[in-house]
């Protein structure tokens, strides 16, 4: 096996990786796209970016935005 297999076989587990991180991070969006009691909950949580680019959290909650003061818009 080549230093070039190897990249390969890494990038091929990146890809994969990250869109598995995309599909869950979609999902989660998904269900927080709601209104409640006329607040878009959805607004709450951080950017679709940044919920990728931190693939090591996997629990939503931690994704809540402190002091958001958010009134339906």
């Amino acid at each position: 096996m080549t230093w070039l297999d190897i990249v390969a076989i890494c990038f091929a587990l990146f890809s994969l990786c990250l869109s598995i991180r995309n599909s869950w991070v979609f999902n989660r969006s998904i269900e927080l796209n709601r209104f409640e009691n006329g607040i878009h909950v959805i607004k709450n949580y951080a950017d679709y970016d940044t919920m990728i680019l931190k693939f090591w959290i996997w629990d939503v909650e931690k994704f809540k935005l402190p002091n958001v003061e958010n009134k339906g818009k």
